[in-house]
């Protein structure tokens, strides 16, 4: 049987919470009271992802830099020094791509940063949610085996009062 993806705390009023891999599992429940919890392995794959894409962001600025500052260079290259003119209005045009790219290069850089800041949030979101999932399924197996113990107590009791007295 293979572990569910996600389970749901849900409230009961016998045993005041229970796990379960539907969040309204009887009539009157309301999934919202529910508390979704999912698999470590699913958020790991999903904070994965992210990496991955901040990476590619990363990557593709570079890559666009790099295409831009070429074709800055080239266009230099090719302007003609002996017209003075030409040359500063080449200057100003390349001056003014390149603060376009240094812009983009920033803005870019600012968005692989938020989202590496929201990667290292959400891992240390799931650290404190892993943390504390650990010690509520070590509170129920607790209540569990206290719940086997008084109906191992109950069945002796019962055993005890439903033996016949001898007659004497």
């Amino acid at each position: 049987m293979e572990t569910p993806e996600t389970i749901y705390l849900i409230p009961d009023s016998e045993h005041g919470h229970l796990w379960c891999d539907d969040p309204a599992p009887g009539l009157g429940m309301d999934p919202k009271d529910a508390i979704e919890y999912r698999r470590a392995d699913v958020v790991d794959a999903t904070l994965a992802k992210q990496a991955k894409a901040a990476r590619n962001g990363m990557d593709a600025a570079r890559s666009a830099s790099t295409q831009e500052m070429k074709e800055a260079q080239r266009l230099r290259d090719e302007s003609k020094p002996e017209l003075l003119e030409s040359e500063r209005q080449a200057n100003a045009q390349l001056t003014a791509q390149l603060e376009y790219l240094e812009q983009l290069a920033s803005d870019r850089l600012e968005l692989v940063t938020a989202t590496t800041d929201r990667a290292l949030a959400l891992e240390t979101a799931l650290a404190e949610s892993t943390r504390i999932l650990r010690e509520i399924l070590q509170g129920e197996k607790l209540q569990f085996s206290r719940r086997i113990q008084i109906c191992s107590w109950a069945d002796h009791l019962d055993a005890l009062t439903n033996m016949e007295a001898p007659h004497g």
